[in-house]
């Protein structure tokens, strides 16, 4: 899942996410006020659906709130993991939470 973090702190501070790490899909970014960073990572719906071919983000998250939904959800034991090469893509971990749970 992205992270909400980033683009909020980023918005909340004033300080500008550094743009070659952060902004993966121009077209999508404005870059007219503060607020279009927050807008970048909760609308970005096609970008993922065009560039990864599978149903875009519909929620934001961070990293407690990745794990009560789980629970919530009925999972159990959901805690936060690492990158894993063979289950993420690499491109995105600069904003990604990881998680397991059991079902």
């Amino acid at each position: 899942m992205p992270s909400a973090k980033p683009y909020l702190e980023a918005y909340c501070s004033g300080k500008p996410l550094d743009y070659k790490t952060w902004i993966k899909y121009e077209p999508a970014w404005n870059n007219t006020s503060a607020i279009d960073v927050v807008n970048y990572i909760a609308y970005m719906d096609e970008v993922d659906f065009i560039m990864l071919k599978h149903a875009a983000h519909q929620y934001m998250f961070d990293k407690d709130n990745l794990l009560k939904v789980l629970e919530k959800a009925g999972f159990k034991n959901a805690r936060l993991r690492e990158f894993d090469p063979s289950l993420d893509f690499e491109w995105r971990d600069y904003e990604s939470i990881y998680a397991l749970a059991e079902k």
